[in-house]
């Protein structure tokens, strides 16, 4: 989590070089200068990649290598469609959840999602994140995907998930 200073501290400096800035963090010992600047690069990343994001101060980006392999905006709405066209899906799992940009939109269409991720790094930014954006639909779990899901199933017996 990110104290209000760190969130503050981003904000202030989105379009900042992070280079720049890590010479200069040393100013501000009160603030976790890796964890900031991790901060600051991921919204220069999403700022393009995941505009509806952007505007969201909080948000947590676990490492640049969940950023590089998480789905576009335009994928995520494009998998958002292809949900909406199959009927009456109420529902859904996704077992390889990553930084949880799928299911972020995908749950603005569904009643109840499951995200389930191995890393608990990601699972905790996805949780932090879900918050900020309002999904409160996203039910955040780690572990093995299949290993989860299939022990939910059988927990809830005869309800889809």
């Amino acid at each position: 989590m990110l104290t209000q200073a760190e969130i503050n501290f981003v904000q202030s400096n989105l379009h900042a070089d992070v280079s720049d800035l890590a010479l200069k963090l040393g100013r501000f010992p009160e603030l976790n200068a890796s964890l900031v600047l991790r901060q600051i690069s991921g919204f220069q990343v999403i700022e393009h990649k995941i505009p509806s994001w952007y505007a969201s101060a909080g948000l947590l980006f676990p490492s640049s290598l969940s950023l590089e392999q998480c789905s576009s905006e335009l994928t995520a709405q494009y998998k958002t469609k292809i949900i909406s066209g199959l009927g009456n899906v109420h529902s859904l799992a996704d077992l390889t959840g990553g930084l949880g940009v799928d299911c972020s939109f995908m749950s603005q269409r569904l009643d109840r999602v499951l995200y389930i991720e191995r890393q608990s790094e990601l699972c905790e930014a996805a949780e932090n994140n879900f918050r900020i954006l309002n999904l409160p639909q996203i039910e955040v779990n780690q572990g093995d995907g299949l290993q989860v899901f299939l022990d939910k199933k059988n927990r809830i017996k005869g309800k889809s998930i």
